[in-house]
């Protein structure tokens, strides 16, 4: 009896044993427990202002480091690298006239689009320029990195979207649009296949295959000039605003209209919360952030403070802070720092 207790009792530990090693492979697993899942930040109920930054009479152009640490943006003539954590400038390049500027996706470099016109790539740990490449003769409005960052996209000057791979120095053009010399915006779709184009003439937002250069399709539903467009985290949904007050929501799959926001003012920036579920939308009418809740299409609040025209929208990367930079009068309220509270 008392050997067959111990083997039952034997037999017992190796199973539980064996159950507890199971469980733990699973939960190490990929894309398994919370440890190894990807944290998406809950979006803010409200938001409130937290600092005014003023280092120019204007900033066109913000961006946050995807590692949360630094706020870029153009000040005086200066490249301004801001550091979150201590709330102070970090470094400066003097560079005049920037009409653009992304980080990579691993925080190391920033691009830059000019009124020069260079696209120009910065080394964000020494300040110093990495790469650099001139085409056309006139202003370049914007330059983007792909999600993988071996791609930047820009406009030429000369109706052409050009994609250079920073890695081989490659070239490609898209086949010549008359409204490609006068790009607003563009956007890569989160997983790098798409590029979104708008310009500043014409009311209708362009789809391109980033592999074929192919024009995918055309969304039609603005009345007038598009000055913004912004992919969701998901890829799923593109939104896109302007001259007509209106900010869409495109399902980028079908290219049907899903939503249109009446946005009251004229829109200059968009940009989506990390999760997904709220936009902020720059004015230049009554100089505010209006933010917006994507799932109802209903305004959730509107956030004042600007001087004038509101031009760049960012969602920090943890999605507890919002920065909205604009014109300022007397050099005042030109870049605002604005943090989420939640209940």
């Amino acid at each position: 009896m008392a050997l067959l207790l111990a083997g039952v009792l034997v037999y017992a530990v190796v199973r539980s044993l064996s159950a507890n090693k199971s469980t733990a492979n699973r939960n190490t697993a990929p894309g398994a427990g919370s440890q190894s899942r990807s944290v998406v930040p809950r979006a803010p109920e409200k938001w409130a202002l937290k600092q005014v930054i003023e280092q120019g009479v204007s900033t066109d152009t913000l961006a946050f480091s995807p590692d949360g640490k630094y706020l870029a943006f153009d000040g005086d003539n200066n490249l301004v690298l801001w550091n979150i954590e201590t709330g102070s400038v970090q470094s400066t390049i003097k560079y005049a006239n920037i009409t653009h500027l992304e980080f990579s996706p691993d925080s190391k470099t920033i691009v830059t689009s000019s009124t020069d016109p260079h696209i120009k790539i910065w080394d964000v740990e020494t300040g110093s320029l990495k790469q650099e490449i001139k085409e056309g003769s006139t202003t370049i409005y914007r330059a983007v990195f792909s999600p993988d960052g071996k791609l930047v996209a820009f406009n030429d000057g000369q109706k052409h979207i050009v994609w250079w791979n920073v890695q081989t120095g490659e070239i490609r053009r898209s086949r010549g649009e008359d409204d490609a010399y006068y790009l607003n915006d563009l956007a890569f779709s989160p997983d790098g296949k798409i590029l979104a184009s708008c310009a500043s003439y014409g009311a209708e937002v362009k789809l391109w295959d980033v592999q074929t250069l192919a024009l995918i399709r055309e969304l039609k539903g603005h009345t007038e000039e598009i000055e913004a467009v912004a992919f969701s985290p998901d890829g799923k949904t593109l939104a896109s605003g302007g001259w007509d007050k209106q900010l869409k929501l495109w399902d980028v799959a079908t290219g049907n209209l899903k939503q249109s926001l009446n946005n009251v003012e004229r829109v200059g920036c968009i940009a989506f919360h990390p999760d997904g579920k709220i936009i902020a939308a720059g004015g230049f009418d009554n100089y505010a952030v209006k933010i917006w809740d994507v799932q109802a299409g209903t305004l959730k609040q509107t956030l004042e403070g600007h001087s004038d025209l509101v031009w760049a929208v960012a969602f920090s990367p943890d999605g507890k802070s919002l920065a909205s930079g604009g014109y300022g009068k007397d050099s005042n309220k030109t870049l605002i720092l604005w943090q989420g509270i939640q209940p």
